[in-house]
């Protein structure tokens, strides 16, 4: 087969024109072969056909291409020539990155790093690929996918589609979900500098992430049937509708606008607020109120001749118990004013997971409370779940287990848009890094198991350091189920066990240790360029933080008669190697640099305590 071009639409747009682009770049790496990208097909040799579905005119495509739904994408050969079609311009680029990934063998497997094997053919599909993601909207957040982090190239190769971070044109263009602030924006839709002056009592100040914000009465303005009330000229509810209406007329794209409550515990709170919650709860003066103003928008929508659009809000934190009730047995909404209108979405953000997957038995019981109760109220969900410690980046997170699990789970449970959280301000956590991998691939439909997909990712980045990362794992592994088996609590979270030292013993932290330091010398051994090994040298030492940042965090349990000088060595040797892996932070938020210049070791056992005990009592 000698392949000589790839043919795109004489008039093909910027999308089209970058996954050819990619194509040819990849093809080239790959086979040493250099297409031409043209309209026009060569009088002799083979081709590529890429572009939007009444681009492809040849063959039998036309029953396949017509099933495929939202970013789907299809690819098949036919006359030794090979076609890649979509409907939508972010299916295509995803097209050419399935022939790249599944036919050339490429693996992209961080924003810094691919795998790109050399020599090989152009291959011919022997069978049609026809693949739509899982979710129509979906993201594992970790910083490089995320605001001024991310890598605009990887997240179309990732297949990433949230809210956080919009595409250009050429990556796929602007997405149809929206939310100024993306998140955590009440405050947003009626702002301080405008009405703070004339209406106080709309607001009251929270303190939100060590900042002082302004939050916003939900109640008002309404009725007590739930209803706008249209005798008060200015209300926060109506405020909120003509805002919204404002950002669909600069993106008249959008499908969903996005009105959550600030993050954190605080809330406006009055009398009033208190006596509807304690007949609604506060999720269901949440409902209530973003009832009522998106009811408010797609009415004036419906007036102006414009389709309706839909409103995401969050059940998280305070307002995460479903405003339901129980009777006879059965669980019911509290009224009908707390039924979520048709055009209402609840994302679940519910908080501390990890070591369960979130449909295992053995999952907080609030978590699978909220997911039965919601569907008494709702019918269209997103679900927000966490992946990290927020509290310890580097402690290790027990969740590997549990990627398969909550992407089908997920997936079964009729989930459009799933985002799961990992360190979002960072690139530099190793484990992240494998997660993110395995769950990116399941989320756009890969045939691989969670456990395949992990063991790639670590053979291929870690080189011949690999098989020292995954003992490294086992051993943390084995030890919080031989901890769970001896009757300890084990949990992964903001609060939980997995940072204390009687989940992590000593001697079993120096064994973590000593297998990557046998990795290290694996990876000095093997003969790659200087540079290589130090690249993968790197790599170790961002693994190995984790035993010695558990070693020195926890010293003075270890050693309660300890020295300063001994928890000095502890210290020395976990900066330096967070150092040397270029570790920028340790928590969210929170530089290696600020948990350096700490207190010492004895002082921060009596504070993180007290927040594990708040943490206990909190999920008790």
């Amino acid at each position: 087969m000698d392949f000589k071009n790839i043919v795109i639409a004489s008039a093909a747009n910027d999308c089209t024109i970058y996954a050819a682009e990619e194509l040819k770049k990849y093809v080239r790496k790959v086979s040493g072969v250099n297409l031409e990208i043209t309209d026009v097909k060569p009088s002799d040799g083979c081709f590529f056909s890429l572009g939007r579905t009444a681009a492809v005119s040849d063959g039998d495509y036309g029953k396949m291409i017509s099933a495929l739904n939202g970013d789907g994408y299809y690819i098949s050969a036919k006359d030794e020539n090979i076609f890649l079609a979509a409907k939508t311009d972010r299916g295509l680029i995803y097209a050419a990155y399935e022939y790249i990934e599944k036919f050339l063998g490429v693996r992209f497997l961080t924003a810094e790093e691919e795998f790109v094997p050399r020599g090989r053919k152009i291959v011919l599909p022997t069978e049609p690929v026809t693949k739509t993601p899982l979710f129509n909207m979906r993201t594992y957040l970790t910083g490089d996918v995320f605001q001024e982090r991310s890598d605009a190239d990887f997240i179309a190769k990732t297949r990433t589609v949230d809210l956080f971070t919009e595409s250009d044109e050429a990556h796929g263009g602007r997405l149809t979900v929206y939310g100024r602030n993306c998140n955590h924006n009440f405050h947003n839709y009626v702002p301080f500098e405008v009405y703070g002056n004339d209406h106080p009592e709309f607001y009251r100040f929270i303190h939100v992430n060590g900042e002082t914000l302004p939050t916003v009465d939900i109640t008002n303005g309404l009725t007590e049937s739930g209803e706008v009330d249209e005798k008060k000229e200015v209300s926060v509810v109506k405020i909120v509708a003509e805002e919204i209406k404002k950002d669909l007329a600069k993106y008249p794209e959008l499908e969903v606008v996005c009105l959550t409550q600030e993050d954190g515990p605080y809330y406006f709170d009055d009398e009033n607020n208190e006596k509807l919650a304690a007949v609604y709860k506060r999720s269901g003066i949440l409902i209530r109120f973003c009832n009522a103003v998106i009811r408010r928008v797609n009415r004036d929508r419906a007036a102006a001749g414009k389709r309706p659009v839909k409103l995401m809000t969050f059940a998280y934190d305070y307002a995460k118990d479903a405003p339901v009730k129980e009777v006879e047995g059965k669980i019911v909404p509290i009224d009908e004013t707390v039924v979520a209108d048709e055009n209402l979405i609840i994302q679940f953000a519910l908080f501390c997971n990890g070591f369960y997957d979130y449909f295992s038995d053995k999952q907080y019981p609030f978590i699978k409370k909220t997911l039965k109760e919601w569907r008494a109220v709702a019918q269209d969900f997103w679900f927000w779940g966490y992946d990290v410690s927020f509290h310890r980046y580097l402690a290790y997170y027990d969740s590997f287990d549990n990627i398969e699990a909550n992407v089908r789970g997920m997936k079964k449970e009729g989930i459009t848009y799933f985002c799961m959280q990992g360190p979002h301000d960072t690139r530099k956590i190793w484990q992240n890094e494998i997660r993110a991998y395995a769950y990116r691939k399941l989320f756009y439909g890969d045939e691989r198991s969670a456990a395949e997909l992990t063991e790639e990712f670590i053979d291929l980045y870690y080189g011949a350091g690999a098989e020292s990362v995954k003992k490294l794992m086992n051993i943390f592994h084995t030890a919080y189920k031989d901890a769970e088996a001896a009757g300890k609590v084990v949990t992964c979270g903001n609060f939980g066990t997995h940072e204390r030292a009687e989940i992590n013993p000593e001697k079993m932290l120096y064994s973590a240790v000593a297998a990557i330091e046998r990795g290290e010398e694996a990876v000095k051994s093997a003969g790659e360029s200087d540079d290589q090994t130090q690249k993968l040298l790197k790599r170790l030492a961002g693994v190995k933080a984790t035993p010695l940042m558990l070693l020195y965090d926890n010293f003075y349990f270890y050693h309660p008669e300890g020295s300063k000088e001994e928890e000095f060595k502890a210290k020395k040797a976990f900066f330096d190697t967070a150092r040397f892996a270029e570790i920028d932070l340790v928590a969210e938020r929170w530089t290696i640099k600020q948990y350096e210049d700490e207190p010492s070791s004895s002082e921060r056992v009596v504070k993180l305590g007290e927040k594990l005990r708040d943490g206990e009592r909190y999920f008790n």
